[in-house]
């Protein structure tokens, strides 16, 4: 039956299994079933095949969903592999204290992310705080200057620079402004499509083997590192500016040009390592030339553990509410609805006292009882007659004991002859008494109360002196 007792409690019940599934979900790897760009993405864009080479390895490698934690033993190499922009504008305080373990002797790998993936970024990017642009995980760990542009800019630069290409106006990243238009409007769907689909197309990525050269402190490199395979279209590369890395590989490009791949830089104690192309060490790649050798070279260094940082992949806020609280925003809303929701409960709750005492239990004597069931049995129009009986045949019964006489002795003749010998007196008194009680339930007539009390009376009478009186019977009113 449909009742309120009853939607309440459905309601209730629903919400209970909802937060329990809830908090299971949040139990679960955030993997998003191998779909992200990340350590536990296993499609194109993904890093898992990286992470299970170094297991394989025998490396000790594993993941950290991100802030509050400390920064990790110095003794290890962090990865930012390919770290979303907007998530590093958002919380850059943590990237400022691993630059400072980095100066202490720590070990960081770090990706920029691609400059194609922006524009799925500048939709809900906020803003830097108390800056007019966009801080960069490069600059937050104190390589200013240093940057990962895509090779095809920085060729257009250099064409405007030597005079020999368009001006500005009539070219955008290589093509004719033009031509470009119908390209932008392919690359801004491509881009949503990744947002929400995280890479729906099969479409194989055109690569293609580029030989490379390690120097300074990644000279050992050249021993086992002599090709990697890159895509060809957006690759980017490093721009180092002013800037002196410790050890770099690059590559010849097309123009005879030396391009800049991977850089190291040293930092107090420390080092950081800049790979200016992710795709380098992403699935789809990492099977190819030597692109697995150089990631255990760059990401193991030593045969030193490997933690991939994946905060700012987004996991720890995916599919995780309570992240909201770490906003002061939201946590104060937050707070203030349980401040409010506290004091709602406290007036309308009830203030509960010392417990009542425990009532006893009414019972009857038995002087009480045999005085109801008085009151009861007299109401019946035969009680009179009914009580009358039962007296005479229970004084009967007990001198009947009171002589030893067995049972089926209680006839009043057998009572009598008994008696006689032992106190005649009695026995002509129960004579009497019997032939009194006999008339009065012989008579047809209605009796009064006062004809059957005196028969009562008389036949008590004859009990023994040790069992009643005959002022024990009182006179009815």
């Amino acid at each position: 039956m449909l009742t309120a007792r009853s939607v309440v409690a459905a309601t209730v019940g629903i919400a209970l299994v909802s937060i329990i599934l809830a908090g299971l979900s949040l139990l679960r790897p955030p993997d998003s079933g191998g779909l992200g760009g990340d350590s536990y993405g296993t499609r194109a864009h993904g890093q898992r095949a990286v992470m299970e080479t170094l297991a394989e390895m025998n490396v000790p490698v594993r993941r950290r969903l991100g802030p509050p934690l400390p920064p990790p033993d110095p003794g290890c190499t962090l990865v930012f592999w390919a770290p979303h922009q907007n998530l590093v504008s958002l919380e850059p305080a943590y990237l400022e204290e691993i630059a400072e373990w980095v100066r202490g002797g720590g070990r960081v790998v770090v990706a920029p992310p691609r400059v194609d993936s922006e524009p799925r970024q500048r939709g809900f990017r906020p803003p830097a705080p108390d800056s007019d642009e966009e801080t960069s995980i490069l600059e937050e760990l104190g390589l200013l200057g240093v940057t990962a542009r895509p090779l095809e800019e920085i060729r257009q630069e250099e064409r405007k620079e030597d005079g020999s290409e368009h001006s500005d106006d009539d070219w955008v990243g290589g093509q004719p402004r033009e031509d470009r238009q119908e390209e932008v409007d392919e690359d801004s769907f491509d881009a949503f499509r990744e947002t929400w689909g995280e890479a729906w197309s099969t479409e194989p990525v055109p690569t293609a083997p580029v030989s490379v050269q390690a120097r300074g402190a990644l000279a050992e490199l050249g021993r086992s590192v002599a090709a990697v395979e890159l895509p060809q279209r957006g690759l980017q590369v490093l721009d180092v500016a002013d800037s002196k890395p410790a050890g770099s590989v690059t590559f010849t490009d097309d123009a005879g040009a030396q391009r800049t791949l991977v850089a190291v830089y040293r930092l107090g104690s420390g080092e950081v390592v800049v790979v200016a192309e992710p795709a380098l060490l992403e699935n789809r790649l990492i099977a190819r030339q030597d692109n697995s050798v150089l990631a255990a070279h760059l990401l193991a260094g030593g045969g030193q553990a490997v933690v991939f940082e994946e905060f700012y992949h987004g996991l720890t806020i995916r599919g995780n509410p309570l992240w909201l609280l770490s906003r002061q925003g939201f946590a104060v809303v937050a707070v203030g609805i349980l401040v409010v929701l506290g004091l709602w409960i406290w007036r309308q709750s009830t203030s509960l006292g010392p417990p009542p005492a425990p009532a006893p239990t009414p019972r009857r004597s038995i002087g009480e009882y045999v005085e109801a069931m008085a009151r009861f049995l007299k109401k019946g129009r035969a009680s009179g007659r009914f009580l009358l009986q039962e007296v005479r045949d229970g004084v009967l019964r007990d001198v009947r004991q009171e002589l030893g006489l067995p049972p089926g002795r209680e006839a009043a003749e057998d009572l009598v002859a008994a008696l006689q010998r032992r106190d005649p007196r009695r026995a002509e008194q129960l004579i009497q008494a019997v032939a009194v009680v006999d008339q009065t339930l012989s008579t047809t007539a209605r009796r009064s109360e006062k004809q059957t009390f005196h028969a009562l009376r008389r036949i008590l009478d004859c009990l023994s002196i040790h069992d009643t009186k005959p002022s024990a019977v009182k006179s009815p009113r």
